[in-house]
C-alpha cells in the first residue's frame, strides 16, 4: 500500500515537472503546440514512460502562473496588441465569417506565437482574391488538418497573421483539442468584450516590491497571490465569454431524433437550479406533468434568436394544450438581459452560462453547441432533440409526438 502511494507521488511529481518544462517551452520558446511541448519536456527530462504526460490544462495553468509571475505587464501588452492587430484583420475580412482562436485568444501567446483567425468563405479562393485586392501580399503555409482548405499567412506591424480557411458549412462545426476540449472562438464582438475586461484589471497588475527585489521569495508570494485573486475574478467575468465563445460558433447541424429517453434522465432537468435575469430562481419542478419544449442558446448565436420570436408565436398558439417553452442561456446575464429588451419573449428564460452546456450535454447535446432544442411528454420521457434551427412545420411536428 505504501509502495503504491509512493508510486503514485512519483507520477504525480513528474508530470508536474513536465508541465512546467513544457510551459516554459510555450512562454520561452516559441512552441504553440501544447503536445508537441509536452512530448520535448518530457524528452528534455528523461523521465521513465511510466510517468506518464501532463493533461494539456496543467499544461496552460503552469504557463499562465509563469507568465502571471515573471511576464505580467509584459504579457498583457503582447495579448492587447495581438488582440488589436486580430480585430484589424477580422474587420477587414468581416464577410468571410472570421472568428480569432488559438493562444491569443486565450492569453497565453507567448512572444514568437502566430494569430489564427478562422474564415468561412464560400470559396477558398474569394480570400486569394479579396486580399490581392487589397494589395496585401500573402504566402501558403501548412494546412492544419483534412478539413483546412488552406492556411494563407500575412503579416503587419511585425505580426505573423494565420488565415486558416475552411468551408463555410463547417462555421456551424464544433472543434476539439488533442484532449477532447472544445476549441475556443470567437466573433470580433467577443474579442472586444475580453479586451475591455482586460482592461480594468491592469492598474493594479504592477505590485510594489519592497527594496526592488523583484523576484525574492517573499516579494514573489506577495505578487502571486495579488495575480491570483485577480486571475479569479477576472476568469469569473470570462465564464459567460467563455462559454460564448464555445460559443461564438453557435452550430447548425443537420436534424436528428434519438430514441424516447425517461425520467432517469429528465431528473437532471427537473433537478436543475438555474436563476432568471432578475437574480430570482426558476422553480424547473413546476414544469413536471406538462409538454416542456427546451431550448439551449446564446445571445452571439445568431441561429438561436432568429428562432425565438417563432417559438413565441407557437407558445401562444399552444398554452391550452399543456405546452410550456423554457429558455435555458448559455451566456451572461447582462447579455440576455439587454437581448430580451429588445427581443422579449412570452416564456420563461434561464440563465445558465457553462452549466447550460453541461446540462444540455447531459440531455443529448452530442454536439456539445446551440440551438439545441429537446422534448420531454408529460411522462417526463424525452420524445425529440433537434439540433440547429427548427422549422415551424418540424416543431409543431415535434409537439404533436409529445402530446400522444
Amino acid at each position: 500500500m505504501r509502495h503504491r502511494r509512493r508510486l503514485a507521488g512519483m507520477q504525480n511529481n513528474g508530470t508536474a515537472h513536465i508541465a512546467a518544462v513544457a510551459a516554459r517551452l510555450m512562454a520561452e520558446d516559441g512552441v504553440d503546440d501544447v503536445e508537441l511541448a509536452k512530448r520535448k519536456a518530457a524528452h528534455q527530462l528523461n523521465l521513465p514512460e511510466w510517468i506518464g504526460l501532463p493533461t494539456s490544462q496543467a499544461v496552460y495553468d503552469a504557463l499562465r502562473t509563469q507568465q502571471a509571475i515573471f511576464q505580467d505587464s509584459e504579457q498583457h501588452e503582447r495579448i492587447t496588441i495581438m488582440r488589436a492587430e486580430a480585430l484589424y484583420w477580422m474587420e477587414l475580412l468581416a464577410e468571410f465569417h472570421p472568428y480569432l482562436t488559438g493562444s491569443v485568444l486565450d492569453g497565453t501567446a507567448g512572444r514568437y506565437s502566430m494569430i489564427d483567425i478562422l474564415l468561412y468563405p464560400d470559396s477558398d479562393k474569394d480570400v486569394e482574391i479579396f486580399l490581392l485586392n487589397q494589395g496585401v501580399e500573402y504566402k501558403f503555409a501548412k494546412t492544419r488538418n483534412d478539413r483546412t482548405s488552406a492556411v494563407l499567412q500575412v503579416l503587419r506591424n511585425e505580426l505573423v497573421v494565420n488565415l486558416v480557411i475552411y468551408p463555410s458549412h463547417d462555421e456551424w462545426v464544433v472543434f476539439r483539442k488533442h484532449d477532447g476540449s472544445i476549441r475556443e472562438r470567437a466573433h470580433a464582438e467577443n474579442v472586444r468584450a475580453r479586451m475591455t475586461i482586460d482592461a480594468a484589471f491592469v492598474s493594479d497588475a504592477n505590485l510594489p516590491l519592497k527594496h526592488g527585489h523583484t523576484h525574492s521569495r517573499k516579494n514573489l508570494h506577495m505578487r502571486f497571490n495579488l495575480l491570483s485573486r485577480r486571475a479569479l475574478f477576472r476568469n469569473v467575468m470570462l465564464t459567460g465569454l467563455a462559454a460564448i465563445a464555445l460559443i461564438s460558433g453557435c452550430s447548425k447541424f443537420d436534424n436528428s431524433q434519438s430514441a424516447l429517453n425517461g425520467p432517469q434522465v429528465t431528473a437532471k432537468f427537473f433537478d436543475a437550479q438555474f436563476k432568471d435575469t432578475a437574480g430570482k430562481p426558476v422553480d424547473l419542478t413546476t414544469l413536471r406533468g406538462k409538454i416542456v419544449v427546451i431550448n439551449f442558446w446564446s445571445t452571439w448565436c445568431q441561429p438561436c434568436v432568429e428562432e425565438m420570436p417563432m417559438f413565441s408565436e407557437v407558445q401562444t398558439a399552444y398554452k391550452d394544450k399543456n405546452v410550456i417553452f423554457v429558455g435555458i442561456a448559455a451566456d451572461q446575464v447582462d447579455n440576455v438581459k439587454a437581448f430580451l429588451q429588445k427581443t422579449p419573449v412570452n416564456y420563461p428564460i434561464a440563465v445558465g452560462g457553462q452549466q447550460a452546456f453541461e446540462l444540455s450535454q447531459a440531455l443529448g447535446n452530442r454536439h456539445d453547441a446551440v440551438p439545441f432544442t429537446l422534448m420531454i411528454n408529460a411522462k417526463e420521457g424525452i420524445t425529440s432533440r433537434h439540433f440547429g434551427v427548427y422549422t415551424r412545420k418540424d416543431l409543431e411536428a415535434d409537439i404533436a409526438k409529445a402530446l400522444k
